[in-house]
C-alpha cells in the first residue's frame, strides 16, 4: 500500500507515516473515484470525436450516444476492474506502474 499511495497517488513519505486509516482509506478511494471519472470523460470524448466523424457520411445517427452506448449509461451499472480494464485498453492509456502490496 506504501508503493500505491506514495508511488502512483504521490503523496509525500512524511505525510503517508502521518494518515490514520480512516484518513488513507479516504486518500485512496478519492483518488480511485477521480480516476474513473477521467476515465469516463476520456471515453464520451472519444465517442464524440467518433460521432462527428460518423455523422459526416451518415445522416442517421442523430446522437452521439446513438452511436454505442456504455454500460454506466445503463440503470444497472458498476464499473468491475474487469470493466475499468477493458476501457483502459480501448482509448489505449498505459497500465503505469505495478502496485505490490
Amino acid at each position: 500500500m506504501f508503493g500505491y499511495v506514495v508511488g502512483v497517488i504521490g503523496l509525500g513519505v512524511n505525510d503517508f507515516w502521518n494518515l490514520d486509516d480512516k484518513e488513507l482509506l479516504a486518500i485512496i478511494e478519492e483518488y480511485e473515484t477521480n480516476n474513473e471519472q477521467r476515465l469516463k470523460f476520456d471515453l464520451e470524448q472519444n465517442r464524440l470525436s467518433s460521432f462527428y466523424s460518423v455523422a459526416v457520411h451518415n445522416g442517421k445517427i442523430k446522437n452521439p450516444k446513438k452511436l454505442y452506448k456504455f454500460e454506466w449509461e445503463k440503470s444497472d451499472f458498476k464499473l468491475t476492474p474487469e470493466l475499468f480494464d477493458k476501457y483502459v485498453s480501448i482509448i489505449g492509456i498505459p497500465k503505469g506502474i505495478e502496485v505490490i502490496v
